[in-house]
This record gives structure tokens, C-alpha cells and sequence, in this order.
């Protein structure tokens, strides 16, 4: 009996020195793309406004409602002026495989909001509108977070690496005489 084993996947057909490049552009830029995206789905539309989780934010207190209103500010959670919403932004370092997002806001309004509390003459209710260390070890994992970005990143991560491997079938080895 003879066996024979073919396979169309060549490794060595890897560029190696791109794959770093290939990965970034592929899941780490896309993610944080998503990232980004997420935590400006936190200012949009009117009204509550939902957090990093989909989650509706809890309703304003009427009286701060119309405090809001006769400062001039926005009808919708989250958004006096527009000075936090406008100070998210996403920052990319390729050498570095970082893709960082974050607020450029010097207040600690939007720190406030992410832990509650505030001075004597308010009480701030916690509104999830960025990422924090709770959620970076679920940031992966979790639906309503980031885990069907990732997932859609290394899909598209492995058909390119697939696409790369792939090759004409060849024999990679026989055997003559094995015995069952």
C-alpha cells in the first residue's frame, strides 16, 4: 500500500515583515474604530442617549432639565455644549501597534460621570459613556461591547492570512509498504 499526503499551504509564502502591517490595519485599527464609534454613539441622537453597553441612560431630573435649558444647553444626556463630545479622539501609532482613544478635555466632567459623585452642589449619577478597566478584560468577550468587532476583525484577519497560504496542491511526502 502506498500513501501519499498533498496540501496547497505553502508558510513560507508569508511576508513576514508585513504581517505586523497586516494586523493593524486588520484588527487593531478596525477595533478601534469600533472603540471610538461606540463611545461617540454615547452624545448622539435626542433625548437619553445610551451608554457603552446599549443600555438608555437614566432620565435627567426635571429641575436640572430646566436649569440646562436656560443655560443654553442641549436638550439630550451627556451634552451641555458639546465640549466633551467634541473632545473624543482616536490617535494611531502603527510602529507602536497602538490605537488609542480617548477625551483631550481638561475638566474631570467626564471622569465625574464615569464614577459618580461630584462637588457640594451636585451629585453625578455614573453614565457609562467611555471604556474603563472594568471592562477591558470583557472588552473581547462581551456582545454588547466590542466582541463582534474583534471577531469580524480576525475573520478578516484569517482569510487574508488564508489567501497567502494557499498554493497549487503538491505531494509533501509517500510511503511505500505500510502495514495496517
Amino acid at each position: 500500500m502506498k500513501v501519499t499526503l498533498k496540501s496547497n499551504v505553502y508558510f513560507d509564502k508569508i511576508d513576514t515583515k508585513a504581517l505586523p502591517k497586516l494586523i493593524f490595519n486588520t484588527v487593531i485599527l478596525p477595533v478601534g474604530r469600533a472603540a471610538k464609534k461606540k463611545v461617540d454613539s454615547a452624545f448622539t441622537g435626542r433625548g437619553m442617549g445610551v451608554d457603552i453597553y446599549g443600555e438608555p441612560y437614566e432620565p435627567l431630573h426635571p429641575s436640572y432639565m430646566d436649569w440646562k435649558d436656560k443655560q443654553g444647553g442641549a436638550d439630550r444626556t451627556m451634552v451641555m455644549f458639546g465640549g466633551l463630545k467634541g473632545s473624543i479622539k482616536i490617535k494611531t501609532n502603527q510602529d507602536k501597534n497602538l490605537v488609542k482613544v480617548f477625551s483631550n478635555i481638561k475638566k474631570n466632567y467626564g471622569r465625574k460621570h464615569l464614577t459618580g459623585g461630584g462637588g457640594l452642589e451636585e451629585s453625578v449619577k455614573i453614565r457609562k459613556w467611555f471604556f474603563t478597566e472594568d471592562e477591558a478584560d470583557i472588552l473581547h468577550l462581551d456582545d454588547r461591547l466590542l466582541k463582534n468587532d474583534f471577531d469580524k476583525a480576525f475573520i478578516a484577519l484569517e482569510k487574508k492570512l488564508r489567501s497567502q497560504l494557499r498554493g497549487r496542491m503538491r505531494i509533501i511526502g509517500s510511503k511505500h509498504n505500510i502495514k495496517l
